[in-house]
């Protein structure tokens, strides 16, 4: 087969790089979303449950029914002595939440180039939710 291949290489040579050049365009224009399939696995599914971001996803999931992909992020916040979080706590985890929901994350940026029409919209506005 590799002796079939290369003499077909060898006597039809601008066929041949004309294939790798048309499978290089189309490989190039697919990557975007074929990317964008590959990042849609759950995020915290190949972690160990030890773990404490293992942990604020399986809390994020039972406590409030989100279901957080590639594109969150979730933060568990805990005090360092392992009491509950007091009134205090909770006020200071919410004013902190409230500044970044002020700030509107813009995905993609406009000055991601040329190819942004490709990028999915992952634009979104950071948001908290507490017990």
């Amino acid at each position: 087969m590799i002796r079939a291949l290369t003499g077909y290489s060898t006597r039809h040579p601008w066929k041949v790089i004309a294939l790798w050049a048309v499978l290089g365009v189309v490989l190039s224009a697919l990557t975007p979303t074929l990317f964008d399939r590959v990042t849609q696995n759950q995020a915290g599914d190949f972690l160990p449950r030890s773990y404490d971001s293992a942990a604020a996803l399986h809390i994020a999931k039972e406590q409030f029914g989100v279901n957080p992909d590639a594109t969150t992020v979730t933060v568990l916040v805990a005090r360092a002595d392992g009491k509950a979080l007091s009134t205090a706590d909770r006020k200071r985890v919410e004013a902190e939440a409230a500044k970044l929901a002020k700030r509107r994350v813009i995905m993609p940026r406009e000055d991601d180039g040329p190819q942004q029409f490709l990028i999915p919209d992952r634009s979104q506005t950071p948001g908290s939710a507490l017990p």
